[in-house]
């Protein structure tokens, strides 16, 4: 009887880790994932109840691997931006002659995980790139060369948060504004890689806070940090606002909390901005750099704004207000 096959599961970053999670815990009763986890990803699996391994990024994946390759394996990993980990995976097991395939999480800087542009990117490239909906897909036909299959395997962490918000929403949420913060000048790959952006994530978050502030916002302003972001990253700039704005900083480590409490969300290219449109929030994603693309998909629930003067003008129509 042919040996059954498996994945190899290997995360480590939040984004990518929801996504394979979903995916891990609607083949539960398969029992064919077996899960290598390491850093922010653990509590995510944790919280899904999978059982996993503990690795260290800086582990040689090379034993991990070799402990199982008598087995028919896909490795399944995730290749984010804090960690090379999913790049020396897929490397090691094509090493091994062994399938790999890399779910992307999101919508941008797809060829720059991988490495490029440097010359031996496609080097790091898996035999399958796994998307999770139909505009990545398109997105991924374009930019991968042919020889890497492209898949859509529908994202079922977004069926996780339409199901968990449908059970949580007992009552109207209030007016109150979300502003879902992210590294924008960071690195953009493991490679370090970073974009010659001019407005960074301090100034992003100064321009939002300001034009709230002229807007005269009367409900309640809850920051939520991106995962790899330090609690008093922006406590310069809130201190800033703490006579004129209703400031919070969310400390919940699942959005659904903080969603269930806001009408509004604002961010510039995170996950959370299609998280939030998928409950149903009026979602603004703000972009105030010429270096950066809109990479949140189209949704009804999401606009898109280019300027300063834009955002002010729909904070107008934010929360409640004098004479509103």
């Amino acid at each position: 009887m042919r040996n059954k096959s498996k994945f190899l599961v290997v995360c480590h970053d939040t984004g990518g880790a929801e996504i394979i999670s979903a995916f891990v815990k609607l083949r539960k009763k398969k029992n064919d994932c077996i899960c290598f986890i390491s850093g922010p990803a653990v509590k995510i699996f944790r919280r899904k109840k999978i059982k996993i391994s503990i690795i260290r990024p800086v582990i040689n994946i090379e034993r991990v691997l070799k402990k199982y390759q008598q087995m028919r394996l896909t490795v399944l990993t995730e290749v984010g931006w804090s960690t090379d980990l999913g790049i020396k995976t897929i490397l090691a097991a094509k090493k091994k002659s062994i399938k790999t395939a890399a779910y992307l999480d999101h919508w941008v800087n797809y060829k720059e995980r991988f490495g490029f542009p440097r010359s031996d990117w496609v080097n790091n490239l898996p035999d399958e790139i796994w998307v999770g909906d139909k505009a990545a897909y398109l997105l991924a036909k374009r930019t991968f060369p042919c020889k890497v299959v492209i898949r859509y395997i529908p994202n079922q962490y977004f069926r996780e948060i339409e199901a968990e918000y449908d059970k949580s929403v007992k009552i109207k949420p209030a007016l109150n504004l979300l502003i879902v913060s992210e590294p924008l000048g960071e690195a953009i790959n493991s490679y370090g890689q970073k974009l010659p952006i001019l407005f960074n994530e301090f100034k992003w978050l100064e321009i939002i806070l300001s034009n709230l502030a002229r807007s005269n916002f009367k409900d309640k302003v809850i920051l939520r940090l991106h995962p790899s972001e330090a609690m008093d990253k922006y406590d310069s700039i809130l201190a800033k606002y703490v006579d004129k704005i209703r400031l919070e900083k969310s400390r919940n480590s699942s959005i659904m909390k903080d969603l269930i409490r806001v009408d509004t969300v604002i961010g510039a290219t995170s996950m959370a901005l299609v998280v939030a449109a998928i409950c149903q929030k009026k979602v603004f994603s703000l972009i105030l750099d010429k270096f950066l693309l809109f990479f949140v998909p189209k949704h009804p629930h999401i606009c898109k704004l280019r300027a300063e003067r834009d955002l002010l003008d729909k904070l107008k129509f934010v929360g409640k207000h004098p004479g509103a």
